[in-house]
């Protein structure tokens, strides 16, 4: 009997070890992304006559942003939503679900002929003057109609271990990481001078801010739960 009490006691430590193992550094990795990382989502749900924009009927974009917020109401990350249009907040069944999601609707300066890329840039100038105002964080600025089908972890991780300044996909700007500071550049720059008609689009901007700021290229495409694109209203997979 003595040595069955002692085989489980033996047990019940190794297990309570192994709990401890596991939880310790997902408990810190928690702390981290508390304390160190905000998602910011991006949304138009009435855009105006924006050119080079083909998704424009209302209830499909509606649709594309609920099943994104489906998808960020689960994941473990703080989130930012800024929505352009003033449109309102169509999203309160989820979002009553959701306590770590802040979801704003505000009107903002739209003009349609220098593109979405100078609406973006409005939505980031607005967040990080009112919303977001630590300039030690790292955001991740993602276009509203995207959520990923995994979590961001390999993202944080570099995060957390190299803390790069700018981190971004080439070639695009559907998602970038980077601290306040750069955001507001990038916001200031595109706001002065994007336009589809020459000043280059938002791509533009970030690009030759990543040379200038040496920024860390992250290759791998991320999963996506399948959304639409804005620009040409085509099924797309990867960010």
């Amino acid at each position: 009997m003595f040595n069955l009490c002692k085989n489980i006691s033996l047990n019940v430590i190794l297990l309570i070890a192994a709990i401890a193992c596991i939880s310790v550094p997902r408990l810190l990795e928690n702390r981290w992304l508390l304390n160190n990382f905000v998602v910011f989502l991006t949304m138009t749900i009435e855009p105006a006559t924006t050119v080079n924009l083909k998704r424009v009927n209302i209830d499909d974009r509606i649709a594309d942003y609920r099943k994104s917020l489906s998808r960020w109401a689960v994941l473990p990350y703080k989130v930012v939503v800024v929505e352009s249009s003033g449109y309102g907040n169509p999203f309160t069944d989820i979002l009553k679900n959701a306590p770590h999601i802040q979801y704003i609707s505000t009107k903002l300066p739209c003009i349609a002929y220098r593109g979405k890329a100078y609406g973006e840039a409005e939505i980031l100038k607005y967040a990080m003057e009112n919303v977001i105002k630590n300039d030690k964080i790292h955001i991740m600025k993602v276009t509203g109609r995207y959520a990923p089908e995994e979590n961001l972890k390999t993202i944080t991780d570099i995060l957390r271990a190299q803390k790069p300044r700018l981190m971004v996909k080439r070639g695009s700007s559907q998602w970038f990481v980077a601290y306040r500071p750069l955001v507001q550049k990038i916001a200031a720059s595109c706001i002065k001078s994007c336009n589809i008609n020459g000043g280059g689009i938002f791509e533009d901007h970030l690009r030759l801010l990543s040379y200038t700021e040496h920024a860390l290229e992250y290759k791998e495409r991320i999963k996506v739960i399948s959304t639409y694109s804005g620009t040409d209203n085509k099924i797309v997979e990867y960010m």
